[in-house]
């Protein structure tokens, strides 16, 4: 009697370990998907933080060019009227400045 017991026991015991291991093997491999999206959503804000770094460059770069060239403009300006207020009929016209006929 007690082998038809233990054949009871163990079948008992079998019927309640393989649910469980099926739930947990559903519970790893959800967990698992969650993963493999998690880390494909953060490639692709990856991703997108070094196409912002690169146009941030770039407009920095561009920024600095615009700088530099307003100030070139700045010191020309400076200098012709300069010039003008020094010769008020001398080159400062002929140099790019206004028309006669609009200053």
């Amino acid at each position: 009697m007690p082998l038809q017991e233990s054949g009871s026991s163990l079948a008992t015991v079998l019927y309640i370990l393989v649910p469980l291991l099926l739930l947990l093997g559903t519970v790893l491999y959800l967990c698992w998907r969650v993963l493999v999206h998690q880390r494909k959503s953060l490639l692709a804000a990856e991703v997108n933080l070094h196409q912002q770094e690169i146009r941030s460059a770039s407009l920095v770069f561009q920024l600095r060019e615009a700088t530099r060239k307003y100030k070139e403009l700045q010191e020309r300006l400076n200098s012709l009227q300069l010039q003008n207020h020094k010769d008020p009929n001398g080159p400062a016209r002929d140099a790019g400045g206004l028309p006669e006929d609009q200053g």
